[in-house]
């Protein structure tokens, strides 16, 4: 159940991270979509809706007294959208605190970021999405255990792959094709914010922007 969603398009109408200036109404649709299904039901949320807003503990309370299996926590207000630092001590006090799993997410842009967070946090699991986006092959990271580079060649062949992907979800029609278009732009606008580890010699955390670098071949400069 998100309750996290920033997007005015979603907040607008009552939904997504509206819902935490509305606890009444969260707790009691909370309630209705845990008695209404089988499958375990978890939550996702953020730090609160105005800036200085934190309501996190009383969320976390309200997901245990509704059988609520997990709380996903992105630990930003609605007001920060993704901007400023991500509030991991904040969830990471929640984390041990809490009868029920917590879930961290916000920030993680590298499969190190995952490990160390393994390593030391509370946290029950830990969600990407950015960093998926951006990185897709993140996962593979984590489960190797090890940083990679892709070159240039290694991801045009991931986006090959994910247009592939989008044409057998769309459909090879006309329409399939617009949507499939659509859809790619919006992905190749996460991708093309990767800067390659190898081009300017670290990880680069999600938050910073590297202005100026060097491709290292003219495939990675297009």
């Amino acid at each position: 159940f998100n309750c996290a969603c920033p997007h005015h398009s979603v907040v607008s109408h009552g939904g997504g991270s509206d819902l935490l200036r509305r606890l009444d109404d969260l707790e009691r649709v909370l309630g209705d979509i845990r008695e209404a299904v089988t499958i375990p039901v978890t939550l996702k949320i953020r730090k609160g809706f105005a800036e200085e807003d934190n309501v996190v503990a009383d969320v976390v309370r309200i997901a245990q007294n509704c059988g609520a299996a997990a709380v996903f926590i992105h630990a930003r207000t609605k007001f920060a959208q993704y901007r400023g630092p991500n509030d991991w001590q904040l969830i990471e006090d929640t984390a041990q605190k809490s009868d029920i799993p917590i879930i961290g997410c916000g920030d993680l842009a590298h499969g190190s970021d995952v490990l160390e967070k393994r390593r030391t946090s509370a946290c029950a699991g830990f969600a990407l999405a950015r960093g998926a986006l951006m990185k897709p092959w993140i996962f593979q990271e984590i489960a190797l255990g090890t940083p990679l580079d892709p070159s240039s060649e290694e991801r045009l062949e991931i986006i090959r792959k994910l247009a592939n992907y989008t044409l057998d979800a769309f459909g090879y029609d006309e329409r399939g094709h617009k949507r499939a278009r659509d859809f790619l732009y919006k992905q190749l606008e996460w991708l093309a914010r990767y800067v390659p580890t190898g081009a300017i010699g670290r990880a680069l955390p999600l938050q910073e922007r590297e202005g100026v670098w060097t491709p290292r071949d003219p495939l990675e400069d297009l």
